[in-house]
């Protein structure tokens, strides 16, 4: 049986049109070694492309880049730090992947030369280590502690790469050529600007906080983005299998940089938020015990200022308690707002 048929039958079924009768000699086709990764890279490129979504006109080329990466990230694993690679062209799922876009019948060509190759670079860091990486266009990355970064020494049409981790990019303007991050929950496009991208395997969102210029920022899945300019996050969150809901707000402080700044700066701001970036920021957990200055409003500023301070400082502006109640772990207890 062909190839190209069972392409076809794969998407009928991601259409969820396969007739019953195809499922059997479909599921049998596919048990072969030869044909038993097929089903999966189908889907990877079906969900990069968002061929199954009503009324959207997906970027073949995009998508196919894209799944590049994920590929090239995946063979970067193994990479010691700096390792450079070669991502030559895989024969078998770069067929399948132009056999996709033909059955699909988007009515788009796309041109994959048969001696192509894509040199790639990988970038780790450790617990406590930060790099700076300086891309090929002149585009700069500084990589936070326990990141990745996957991109190639040179980029050609497509300027992309893929984050695992944070990292504050500042782009190189280029209107004919925008630059992408793809990374764990959420995909990031700009043309030439400043911003932090936090987006870590492990936690169940993905944030950009803008300093400069605009950013385009969607759900892995390529929904309705939003666009962000200057002094403004937005913040992608997995509500459920594939259900992803974004929400956004103005930052005047830049608090999310505060890893590279070394500075936090909370003006009028609930003490709920102030507690999650103290957390980021010094590696620690805090609790609301029995208090009611968890909506309170706070404003202070600190600059390379030890978490001791920081916690003296809330006690005095809300006369609450802060015990220490475990390794890098406390509780806030007691206090109350003040008048405003």
């Amino acid at each position: 049986m062909s190839v190209d048929k069972n392409l076809h039958r794969i998407i009928q079924r991601l259409q969820g049109k396969l007739p019953e009768e195809a499922n059997e000699d479909l599921d049998r086709w596919l048990t072969e070694p030869t044909n038993s990764s097929l089903e999966q890279d189908v889907k990877g490129v079906w969900s990069m492309t968002e061929s199954y979504k009503q009324g959207y006109e997906p970027d073949v080329e995009k998508g196919l880049m894209r799944f590049k990466a994920r590929i090239a990230a995946e063979e970067a694993e193994a990479a010691p730090l700096g390792k450079r690679f070669v991502l030559k062209k895989r024969s078998n799922w770069w067929a399948q992947a132009a056999a996709i876009a033909l059955v699909i019948g988007l009515g788009l060509t796309y041109y994959l030369s048969s001696t192509s190759q894509v040199e790639m670079m990988a970038v780790t860091t450790q617990m406590g280590e930060r790099k700076e990486i300086k891309l090929s266009d002149g585009s700069t990355v500084l990589l936070n502690e326990d990141s990745k970064l996957v991109f190639p020494t040179a980029f050609g049409d497509l300027r992309e790469v893929r984050l695992s981790g944070e990292a504050y990019f500042s782009i190189t303007p280029d209107p004919e050529h925008p630059f992408s991050i793809d990374c764990p929950n959420a995909h990031v496009e700009v043309l030439g600007t400043s911003f932090n991208l936090r987006a870590y395997p492990e936690e169940a969102y993905a944030e950009v906080e803008v300093e400069s210029g605009k950013v385009k920022f969607s759900d892995p899945n390529l929904g309705a983005p939003t666009v962000l300019g200057p002094k403004q996050m937005a913040r992608v969150e997995m509500e459920s299998t594939d259900v992803f809901v974004l929400k956004e707000e103005d930052v005047p402080a830049l608090n999310a940089q505060a890893w590279r700044t070394n500075r936090l700066d909370f003006r009028k701001m609930a003490m709920y938020k102030v507690v999650d970036l103290i957390e980021r920021y010094y590696g620690t957990s805090i609790e609301f015990g029995n208090t009611d200055i968890k909506n309170c409003s706070y404003n202070s500023t600190f600059e390379k200022d030890v978490l001791n301070t920081v916690l003296s400082d809330i006690e005095l502006a809300f006369g609450a308690k802060i015990k220490k109640i475990g390794p890098k772990k406390y509780r806030i207890e007691g206090g109350g707002c003040k008048p405003q």
